[in-house]
């Protein structure tokens, strides 16, 4: 019995140029996307990059933290390298303490804020004079520049009780007024509750000491 050839045709092994064909295409599109991305999406990344810490210097000077932030948080994400992560550090610091502010300040050719800071940098004539000017900064809604002021009277008389109501109280409307992040405001207040707390030590019959205290209370 004879048997018969098959029809089924013999697959011919591909050849190696066939195999690597379609690999040197996906190379090819991968190389060109690379291209595309680099060429155009990374400058246009960088470009928003500075564009938002821009932003953030502006609303850091004019010490909207919570919004500065925020600007900077989107800097940093176009751009890791950008600076804004040691900006958002600084933003933290200066809510806390403004005279951290000092190097920005220069580095943004502020005279005015520089100016207003020299000043509450001063040492006062006397604790009356400067008492006076804590009540005028924080007339001015400049709180943060008060307690300045007050923490040099606290220096001058350790144990005069109105300088620590006052550097309190100071401590209290930079937290009321200023936005800042909720921990930082948990700090400020903590911290002008533990002035007016010795202010009330110093003196234990100063009424406003206790309403403040149950004010911050309140607040804490």
């Amino acid at each position: 019995m004879k048997i018969k050839p098959s029809n089924m045709s013999v697959r011919k092994p591909l050849s190696r140029q066939n195999i690597y064909k379609p690999l040197l295409g996906l190379i090819l599109v991968v190389a060109i996307l690379c291209a595309i991305y680099y060429l155009a999406i990374v400058p246009f990344k960088h470009k928003y990059a500075v564009e938002y810490l821009k932003r953030g210097d502006q609303h850091l000077l004019d010490r909207k933290f919570l919004a500065a932030r925020v600007d900077y948080q989107k800097s940093l994400w176009l751009n890791s390298q950008s600076g804004a992560q040691s900006k958002i550090e600084l933003a933290d610091q200066v809510q806390l303490d403004y005279q951290l502010a000092k190097p920005f300040l220069t580095e943004q050719n502020e005279r005015g804020q520089l100016a207003e800071l020299k000043a509450a940098e001063a040492v006062p004539e006397s604790l009356s004079s400067g008492m006076e000017q804590i009540q005028s900064l924080i007339n001015n809604n400049q709180p943060y520049l008060a307690e300045i002021v007050a923490q040099t009277l606290v220096e001058m008389d350790s144990e005069n009780a109105d300088s620590w109501l006052y550097l309190g109280i100071a401590r209290l409307q930079t937290a009321r007024l200023t936005e800042m992040t909720a921990g930082c405001r948990e700090q400020k207040l903590t911290s002008a509750k533990e002035a007016i707390n010795q202010a009330a030590t110093l003196d234990k019959s100063n009424e406003l000491a206790a309403k403040y205290l149950r004010e911050i209370n309140n607040l804490l």
